[in-house]
């Protein structure tokens, strides 16, 4: 799903994922942003890799645009005049679920197609365009040819973990690429956390199983008040959207790719949520985390590095990457997550050459062969 990576991405990102949570299969979809229709060259790459079966764009409508950019539409009222105050507030309250084209988000749709496949069916009754069913998805409502959740899971009432609507920013982004969502995304802010309540949740997010970190009550979704609920034991929103699915995984692999996207831009992210989907190895770190590690209390870049340190010792190659970060930044933060924290007494020296073979800066390599463009 093609989304708008611009400003107001984290807006745009969360309400992709909203929109993946209600469709069967949607914890495996990919997101992948463009700038003014420009996609990155690497994302076109991921897309490639992902081989879809759809490559479609964020619907956005109304409402949504006036809750990212306020004013950018020109609404006019019964008589043909611009619509102004509570009139306005009105006129979107009524209409606010109406789609709206956006013409830099299918230019980037057409670009993302283009890559993945040579291979698609001239439009019966124009030969000069392509035959697609599907090519945008719905944040509201329902999009032809796909399976609603619902649908398949029944009546969703049991509690679960969800990104709270009202958290933006890099841990309402990060969030929901780890739970989905729930409820309909509002425009807000980071969410109110106190430091020790941010690396806690910021090291769960990093290695949800690694036991550093908790998710709080505050990302627990039930349609009722609920109390005494233990987070750490509930199934994500994202779990509902795999009932009666399955990981293919090839069946002999020795070692591991494991790739961490650095930095705040929204290409930054999308990398690691590709890679996660389609390896199961990808990790986003955004740079204001690399700080929340306060005196005396292990934070989130301690959760980073004990997972980078149990990948090294287990021969899995770990990939430091960046679509935004300059190059002295991201050699500090390098040497930085070079330094060992798991190690065997008197080993120091093998341990220091296990992370300079295996944790590596480079770009992506995405492992497509030109032969593939049929499948």
């Amino acid at each position: 799903m093609v989304f708008d990576g611009g400003e107001r991405w984290h807006f745009w990102a969360r309400l992709a994922l909203y929109a993946c949570t209600k469709f069967w299969g949607g914890a495996g979809f990919i997101l992948i942003p463009h700038n003014n229709g420009t996609v990155h060259p690497t994302l076109l790459a991921a897309a490639r890799a992902y081989d879809p079966d759809y490559v479609v764009t964020l619907q956005r409508t109304i409402r949504s645009i006036e809750q990212a950019m306020p004013g950018a539409l020109n609404l006019l009222d019964s008589e043909g005049k611009p619509s102004e105050g509570t009139a306005r507030d009105q006129l979107i309250e009524r209409a606010g679920d109406r789609p709206i084209p956006w013409g830099a988000d299918e230019q980037a749709r057409k670009r993302v197609a283009e890559v993945c496949s040579s291979h698609r069916r001239r439009h019966i009754s124009d030969e000069t365009g392509w035959d697609e069913h599907v090519t945008w998805l719905a944040a509201y409502g329902d999009t032809a040819h796909l399976t609603k959740a619902a649908d398949i899971s029944g009546n969703l009432t049991d509690a679960c973990l969800s990104a709270p609507p009202e958290w933006d920013g890099v841990f309402g982004v990060a969030v929901a690429a780890r739970c989905g969502a729930v409820e309909e995304p509002q425009l807000g802010g980071e969410p109110r956390l106190d430091e020790p309540e941010s690396r806690r949740l910021g090291s769960w997010l990093v290695d949800p199983a690694g036991g550093l970190g908790t998710p709080p009550p505050d990302i627990v979704w039930h349609p009722a008040a609920v109390s005494n609920v233990d987070p750490g034991s509930l199934a994500t929103a994202f779990e509902r959207t795999k009932l009666g699915l399955t990981v293919i995984g090839r069946g002999i692999r020795s070692r591991r790719r494991i790739v961490v996207s650095i930095g705040d831009a929204a290409e930054d992210f999308a990398l690691a949520y590709v890679y996660e989907r389609l390896y199961g190895g990808g990790l986003w770190l955004p740079t204001v985390w690399l700080t929340l590690n306060g005196t005396g209390e292990r934070g989130i870049d301690f959760a980073v590095r004990t997972a980078i340190s149990d990948h090294v010792l287990k021969g899995d190659t770990v990939t430091v990457t960046t679509t935004s970060v300059d190059e002295s930044t991201l050699d500090s933060i390098v040497t930085d997550l070079r330094q060992p924290i798991l190690w065997t007494p008197g080993d120091e020296e093998s341990m220091v050459r296990q992370y300079e073979e295996r944790l590596t800066r480079s770009s992506v390599d995405w492992p497509v062969e030109e032969s593939n463009s049929w499948q």
